[in-house]
C-alpha cells in the first residue's frame, strides 16, 4: 500500500571498520577509506593516544583527514582511526526511469547511449576539446575561444596555395577527390608568344583528361558593340578565346560536381576591355584530384597568379 516518507533504502552496506595509516613525521594529510560528514564520526589514535576532535585533527571533504601536527614516524601502522557509524542505507536510482535534478556534479566520465539535449550552454574547459571516441581532439577551444579544426571541415571552403603564372606552360593544384565546387581566381595572367585559347583541365589519379570536353567561350568588348567571336573546344574547358600574347586575364571559374564524376563549369573573365563568357561540361571517368591551368597550344606563362578554392 502507498506510504508517507523517504523512499526506503533499495540495499544496505556495511561501513569499514576501521582504516590504518603510517605516520612519518612530516606528512599531515590522509585519505579516509570512508567518507564522513564530522570530525566527531571518527576515533583517531596516534601511538595509541587518542586525539581530541577538531583540535588534534579535522576532517575536510568527507574523506580528508588534516592532522594539527604531523603524526610522528614510529615503526609500522601507529595511526587508527575507527568509523563509529556502523550501516548506512542507500537509495537507487531505478534504471528504467528518468532522472530529474536542477544541478549535478559528476567526478568522472558519463557515458549516454542517447541523444544530449540541452536548453543552455555547452561548456568545456579552456584550451579543452571536442570530438567523437576515434578523434577525440578533432575540434580545439582555446581560453579565448578560438576553434582550431585538427581536418579540414567539410562544408567550409579551403583555399591552397598561390601559383605565379610567370613561368612553365602549365599549373598544377591538388584538390580532394571528395570536392563539390571549384573555384579557380586568375589575378593577371597571361603568356608569350602568338594568339591562344585559355583552358581548364581536369585530372584523376590516372592523370590529366585531355578529351571529351564540351565547351564554348565568347568574347565581346574593344569599343564594339556587336557580338564578338567564338571557340569550342574538346581538349580542355576553353574559358578565353584569342587571348593576345601579354594580354593579362583577371576572373574566376567555377566547377562544380553533379556526381558520378561528372562536371559542369562556367566563368566570367576580362583582359583589358574585353569580356569572356564561357561554359562547359566533362565525364572524366575517376574523381577529380587536379585542377590544370593551361593553353591549348602550350604557351609560355609569363604573368600574374593562380589560385584555388574548393568546398567537400
Amino acid at each position: 500500500m502507498p506510504y508517507i516518507g523517504n523512499t526506503s533504502p533499495s540495499r544496505f552496506v556495511s561501513n569499514r571498520a576501521a582504516s590504518v595509516y603510517s605516520g612519518d613525521g612530516s606528512t599531515t594529510a590522509f585519505t579516509l577509506e570512508q567518507a564522513v560528514v564530522q570530525d566527531e564520526d571518527i576515533l583517531v589514535s596516534v601511538d595509541g593516544v587518542v586525539q581530541e576532535p577538531s583540535v588534534a585533527y579535522a576532517v575536510s571533504n568527507a574523506t580528508t583527514l588534516t592532522f594539527t601536527a604531523a603524526p610522528s614516524s614510529n615503526a609500522g601502522n601507529n595511526i587508527f582511526v575507527y568509523y563509529l557509524a556502523s550501516q548506512v542505507g542507500t537509495v537507487g536510482h531505478p534504471s528504467n526511469q528518468a532522472l530529474n535534478a536542477t544541478t549535478g556534479t559528476f567526478s568522472g566520465a558519463i557515458t549516454g547511449g542517447g541523444v544530449l539535449t540541452t536548453g543552455g550552454n555547452v561548456v568545456i574547459p579552456d584550451a579543452g576539446n571536442i570530438g567523437s571516441a576515434s578523434d577525440t581532439d578533432a575540434m580545439a577551444i582555446s581560453s579565448g575561444g578560438v576553434v582550431t579544426f585538427s581536418q579540414t571541415p567539410v562544408g567550409i571552403g579551403a583555399t591552397l596555395t598561390e601559383q605565379a603564372t610567370t613561368s612553365g606552360t602549365t599549373k598544377d593544384f591538388t584538390v580532394p577527390s571528395t570536392s563539390k565546387v571549384i573555384y579557380v581566381g586568375l589575378m593577371g595572367c597571361s603568356f608569350s608568344g602568338s594568339n591562344d585559347t585559355w583552358l581548364m583541365q581536369l585530372g584523376t589519379s590516372g592523370g590529366i583528361v585531355t578529351s571529351g570536353y564540351i565547351s564554348a567561350a565568347t568574347y565581346t568588348g574593344g569599343g564594339s558593340t556587336v557580338g564578338g567571336q567564338a571557340v569550342t573546344a574538346t581538349n580542355g574547358l576553353a574559358f578565353y578565346y584569342s587571348a593576345g600574347a601579354g594580354g593579362e586575364v583577371y576572373g574566376q571559374i567555377v566547377i562544380t560536381s553533379m556526381g558520378s564524376n561528372k562536371y559542369t563549369s562556367h566563368g566570367h573573365l576580362a583582359s583589358g576591355s574585353y569580356i569572356s563568357n564561357y561554359a562547359g561540361y566533362a565525364s572524366i571517368g575517376g574523381a577529380l584530384t587536379t585542377v590544370r591551368l593551361t593553353t591549348s597550344n602550350g604557351r609560355t606563362l609569363d604573368a600574374g597568379a593562380v589560385n584555388v578554392t574548393y568546398i567537400e
